[in-house]
């Protein structure tokens, strides 16, 4: 009698491990006989026909009428979900006006916040002129926060046959108004601008002469000149400028001496002090007077 079983037969081998061997063999070569090739190259085939199928939809507008008739829901589901900019909240703004930062934010009321970038925001602003630095935050669900900090008007700068405003470092936050910062001080001259600081900040120590200056020229970007009231001009050093003013402040006579009309005053010696006409503005036989109290 013949059974049916999975078991090897152990009389033809009897370890039982050469049947085993054989159905295994005989399964795997069944296995692969079942397996059909696909002909070679039927990937690139089928790649090939959905790029020209989708490149046909896209010239026939296809997705463009996709587009088109899902933007309005798609912006209603988003106002319903509080994911439209409703709010701008903007701290630090003192002369830029609304418009100028909303220009720069790239976003206005109404419009998506989804995929909203504040980076390349703060950059923009950061390139206004009137502004130090920036922050823009996004508070969600509705809103932006930018905080700025805006660059103080410091000196009117005069060059070129314009008249600028600039801030402490120098740099111009625009065009001068007829009547707007008139009370800035004045400076004129290549290099004027960068240099500005660091005059303003010697003369806050002599606040009566300060008063009396009209403007400060720079000279060749060396050195300044201080024009006073009455055609006075005071030649300052390239170097040692507050100790220069305090020689000429320790003079007894100094206030006579400011008030002649037409006159150069000239610091520009470490041991003594000239005074010359303004014809000859002090560089054709200067003469000297008393040595200051201040030493050099």
């Amino acid at each position: 009698m013949r059974s049916l079983t999975n078991r090897p037969v152990s009389h033809d081998f009897p370890d039982g491990k050469g049947a085993q061997a054989r159905f295994e063999t005989t399964s795997q070569r069944t296995s692969q006989a079942g397996r059909k090739r696909s002909p070679r190259g039927t990937g690139i085939y089928s790649l090939l026909v959905f790029v020209l199928f989708a490149t046909g939809l896209a010239y026939g507008g296809y997705f463009e009428r996709l587009r088109s008739s899902l933007a309005g829901p798609f912006e209603d589901y988003l106002r319903s979900s509080g994911l439209i900019l409703h709010e701008i909240h903007i701290r630090g703004q003192e002369t830029l006006s609304d418009e100028q930062i909303i220009a720069a934010l790239g976003i206005r009321p109404g419009q998506s916040m989804i995929g909203y970038d504040a980076a390349p925001a703060q950059q923009r602003l950061a390139r206004l002129g009137r502004i130090r630095s920036a922050r823009v935050m996004r508070l969600l669900p509705s809103a932006l926060l930018v905080e700025i900090r805006e660059r103080q008007p410091f000196v009117r700068w005069l060059h070129e046959g314009r008249i600028d405003i600039i801030d402490r470092d120098g740099i111009v936050l625009g065009p001068a108004g007829q009547t707007e910062y008139r009370s800035l001080p004045l400076v004129a001259g290549r290099g004027a601008a960068e240099k500005a600081a660091h005059l303003v900040r010697i003369l806050s120590a002599h606040e009566q002469l300060a008063r009396r200056i009209k403007f400060a020229e720079r000279i060749e970007d060396y050195r300044w000149n201080l024009h006073i009231g009455g055609a006075t001009v005071i030649k300052l050093p390239p170097h040692g400028v507050a100790l220069g003013l305090a020689r000429l402040i320790g003079l007894p006579d100094r206030d006579t001496l400011l008030a002649r009309s037409n006159t150069v005053v000239d610091l520009r010696h470490p041991d003594r002090i000239y005074v010359g006409s303004g014809a000859s503005r002090g560089d054709n036989s200067p003469q000297p007077v008393r040595r200051s109290p201040v030493r050099s």
